[in-house]
């Protein structure tokens, strides 16, 4: 795994389309400098032009996967919150604990603690 995939960078579109068209002006220049246009030079071009234009889409579908994975673990974690409401309708003095999930799944083994008075 390159460093930039292991750091978390994604390439987009343009660089993909950068990178295929280095990849045949390559090709080309290494037919130039063989000096021959012949089919069989033009064919092996051709055959390293599409592997290096499937290498490139399938490291975009990679790392397109592995953001979408990373995104559906954060999506899916419950996020609770605890606030003290004051109970008014029936006497001020009266506090009520209120916990709450925000998050889209249950939360499980959430652990307490609390302190009686301050210090």
């Amino acid at each position: 795994m390159s460093a930039a995939l292991a750091a978390g960078v994604s390439y987009g579109p343009v660089a993909v389309i950068a990178g295929a068209a280095l990849v045949v002006a390559m090709a080309l220049l290494v037919i130039d400098l063989l000096g021959t246009s012949s089919p069989e030079a033009w064919s092996a071009a051709a055959a390293w032009t599409t592997a290096s234009l499937a290498l490139g889409a399938a490291r975009v579908a990679f790392t397109q996967v592995r953001e979408t994975r990373a995104l559906r673990v954060e999506q899916a974690q419950p996020y609770v919150a605890v606030a003290i409401d004051p109970l008014i309708a029936v006497d001020p003095k009266l506090q009520e604990l209120v916990v709450k999930n925000f998050g889209a799944t249950a939360a499980f083994n959430v652990p307490s603690a609390y302190r009686v008075g301050s210090k």
